[in-house]
């Protein structure tokens, strides 16, 4: 169903690996809940959590966006604000 070994869900499951990131709308759909925190508080926690929820990687958002990696590491970080133009379009994504 996820696309993975019974080894990858063993470490998931005991805490020595973590899924990647295009695995978790998958895990999501599989569980029937979204099994890690996603009450925001500040705009680049909320880009984290739309990120991860669609299986999205820094540098795959970021090509969608027209943008350096960086800049969007930033944004996550919170060391700069994107524009309302680009808020708008990550949430078309």
């Amino acid at each position: 169903m996820l696309g993975v070994g019974e080894p990858s869900i063993y470490n998931w499951e005991n805490n020595l690996a973590e899924p990647a990131i295009k695995y978790i709308p998958k895990i999501i759909k599989f569980l029937g809940h979204v099994p890690f925190k996603t009450s925001t508080k500040s705009t680049g926690e909320k880009i984290v959590t739309y990120r991860k929820l669609r299986g999205l990687s820094q540098k795959k958002l970021a090509c969608h966006l027209g943008i350096d990696p960086c800049t969007l590491s930033k944004w996550e970080r919170n060391k700069r604000l994107p524009s309302k133009r680009v808020l708008k379009e990550i949430e078309r994504t």
